[in-house]
């Protein structure tokens, strides 16, 4: 390498960090995409743990910038967050939970806040239309899938899981209401195209 594009590299190190909104985006699309890589392809379930280093990253970054959610619209969340979780730390104590379920019960539960926050935090409206056009194309996997699940593999009610793998038709609800929502309020505020309305449906 040039001695001047390592000086550039040296002097300018934020331009090779990966945003926080990658983070983000990275725990979205593989929290949708694992369990099909899991009961599909057959991949290690621990992939599934890919997610926590992640969370762990983010947690990072949140710490230093907690000072953002320091608006009033905030507050109420905030505190709420706070009292649930002084509600666990009591349970855990008055029953002398072992620290094996502390650990993997904090791991299920906080992880949620953790994201939540981050997205709050770091999270902009160009992010979020972002996200939001990825997951059309999500959706068009899904409808694929799901009709080679069903006419091929001759699955049919929780097992028809499409993208989201065998069993999970949890996770294709919500993908079809966030999708029909979101594109709701769009299409009635004349943001976007009837067709994309459409097919969100």
């Amino acid at each position: 390498m040039e001695k001047g594009k390592l000086q550039k590299i040296v002097l300018q190190p934020n331009k090779y960090r990966v945003s926080t909104a990658t983070f983000i985006e990275f725990i979205f699309f593989w929290t949708i995409a694992m369990e099909f890589l899991v009961t599909e392809l057959e991949l290690p379930g621990a992939i599934r743990y890919a997610n926590d280093a992640i969370v762990l990253l983010l947690i990072a970054r949140i710490v230093p910038n907690f000072s953002r959610l320091n608006v009033p619209q905030y507050k109420w969340v905030i505190l709420s967050f706070l009292a649930f979780f002084a509600v666990i730390v009591v349970g855990v104590i008055g029953n002398l939970v072992p620290m094996r379920y502390v650990v993997w019960g904090g791991r299920n539960t906080f992880r949620f806040f953790v994201y939540f926050f981050a997205c709050a935090m770091f999270l902009n409206r160009k992010n979020i239309e972002r996200v939001m056009t990825m997951l059309l194309g999500v959706q068009l996997l899904n409808i694929i899938l799901a009709i080679y699940q069903f006419i091929v593999l001759g699955r049919w009610s929780d097992d028809l899981g499409g993208v989201f793998g065998l069993g999970n038709t949890t996770g294709t609800c919500t993908l079809c209401l966030l999708l029909v929502t979101y594109y709701f309020i769009k299409f009635m505020n004349k943001e976007t195209s009837i067709v994309k309305f459409v097919f969100a449906m």
